[in-house]
């Protein structure tokens, strides 16, 4: 594409939820699309359903957008603020003969004058398909019609739907498409209220905003037939339309809270890392090509296309995402992940300002250290808590395990004092030290160095005890021994 015509995409949730993951797939698409083509991304909130919006919830969106690492171009636009211009387009339908006056009574609309087939980007709720219900209000005389406004009688203002042929349209996922005018109703464009439907608001908007390329989810496309009437009725070419397939739960059934956490700020809370989760959302429903799965962000930029995207639907699979999250967690470079894990550290109380400054080398080798053992953020807080704080707990099957041998205390008490007494600390003076202890008692190194393990950690379970030496130092090493010889005694 030249420079003058590069794509326009847009995503545009509505604050009636939070972010769910179906919609932040859809932001994902449009926002690798829109970098790949070297193109736009803008953020509409589309908020003209008084109903059931909740202005606090675009706080939310944003938020989660942005710990998604999603930057938007242009916006956020509100449609609450663009009123004007959607009654403006209705009257000009109305004026053309493309709309036309409806005076039936709420209840009395073919799907009710509140009814509204959403796109849904922000909560993945789809449209539901209609069939035709042509209204009387269509083919009234203008005696009739002036009757009606002389009795001030409230009026909507309705498409006039084609009674005859059919309406198409090209998609760049699923091809060519048809539907037959007879299938689909004289929707509503404006509520009696002055209150915009979608369908009319998002056409305008789309217009207004010069989008090339409409990304969204493939329950969309009933609505897409509706909308290219109102483009064409509008004298202007219908974008590209691109419809990405569902996201279903492992039960093969629309992805909901019965299957688990579908806000992206529950996985954010949980400890998974924005680009692990990017790299998990851009292979539901697209593929690059090939086996490749593990794609930094830059790579799945330089690689996205709609012609990756499948028509299938995509199954949201929880332990796949864990597998992500442990690779973004171990593979890129230890200085990437550290202001993860710092935010996690503040998070439970447990950073200390040092680690920022001259203690930064020491605490990249922890991270370092910890992280092949770490499947969530949340880890290094939990699990790992004894390597940034002397206040962890002992887990109480390490003890049963590693600490019922009576002559024990004995001997983690003689191997605080070689330790404390070694003129270097190192690995391998470390390991000298317990081994030598363990052959002058007549035990074997794996007695002690389980037990020293848990004396130090809290946990049978741990990275290295040498490397674990190193990285906590001698004072804090000797200290926690000597401290665990009285709690060894009292068992």
């Amino acid at each position: 594409m030249s420079s003058s015509n590069k794509p326009r995409v847009r995503f545009a949730p509505s604050p009636t939820g939070y972010l769910h993951v179906g919609g932040a797939r859809t932001a994902l698409f449009n926002s690798l699309f829109a970098k790949h083509e070297g193109g736009t991304f803008l953020l509409r909130i589309e908020d003209t359903d008084v109903e059931r919006n909740r202005p606090e919830l675009v706080d939310g969106i944003l938020a989660a957008l942005k710990w998604l690492g999603i930057e938007w171009d242009e916006g956020p636009f509100f449609q609450s603020q663009r009123l004007e211009m959607y009654v403006s387009a209705a009257e000009k339908l109305l004026a053309s003969g493309a709309g036309f006056a409806c005076y039936c009574k709420a209840a009395e609309y073919a799907g009710g004058d509140s009814a509204e087939e959403h796109e849904g980007e922000g909560d993945d709720e789809g449209a539901k398909s209609k069939k035709f219900v042509p209204c009387s209000c269509r083919d009234l005389t203008e005696p009739e019609r002036s009757a009606k406004e002389r009795e001030g009688t409230p009026h909507a203002i309705r498409f006039r739907t084609p009674r005859t042929g059919a309406t198409t349209f090209e998609d760049a996922v699923f091809g060519s498409r048809e539907v037959q005018n007879q299938d689909v109703e004289d929707f509503v464009l404006l509520r009696s209220s002055g209150l915009p439907t979608y369908q009319l608001s998002v056409v305008v908007d789309d217009i207004d905003m010069r989008i090339t390329h409409v990304i969204r989810g493939a329950d969309h496309l009933s609505n897409t037939p509706k909308q290219v009437l109102i483009y064409h009725a509008l004298g202007v070419t219908p974008p590209i339309f691109a419809h990405v397939p569902l996201i279903l739960g492992a039960d093969r059934t629309r992805l909901s809270k019965r299957h688990g956490a579908t806000s992206v700020g529950s996985y954010a809370g949980e400890g998974f890392l924005p680009e692990a989760f990017r790299n998990f959302l851009a292979l539901l429903g697209w593929s690059a090509g090939g086996d490749a799965e593990f794609m930094r962000t830059q790579e799945l930029i330089e690689r996205f296309s709609l012609s990756g995207v499948s028509r299938t639907n995509a199954v949201f699979d929880r332990a796949k995402l864990e597998w992500f999250n442990t690779q973004y967690l171990q593979k890129p470079p230890v200085e990437e992940l550290l202001p993860y894990v710092e935010a996690e550290l503040k998070r439970a109380g447990l950073w200390q300002d040092a680690w920022a400054g001259f203690g930064r080398d020491w605490f990249a080798r922890t991270v370092d250290l910890v992280r092949p053992r770490t499947r969530l953020l949340g880890d290094f807080t939990r699990w790992a808590r004894a390597f940034f704080t002397d206040d962890f707990d002992y887990e109480q099957e390490a003890r049963d395990k590693f600490w019922k041998d009576e002559r024990l205390p004995a001997m983690l008490a003689k191997l605080a004092d070689a330790l404390a007494s070694l003129p270097d600390w190192n690995h391998d003076a470390c390991d000298a030290a317990l081994r030598q202890l363990a052959a002058s008692e007549g035990v074997k190194a794996g007695f002690l160095i389980n037990a020293t393990r848990v004396a130090i950690v809290g946990r049978a379970v741990a990275p290295p005890l040498f490397e674990t030496m190193v990285v906590l130092g001698k004072d804090r090493v000797v200290a926690r021994i000597r401290r665990a010889v009285p709690l060894i005694s009292a068992r």
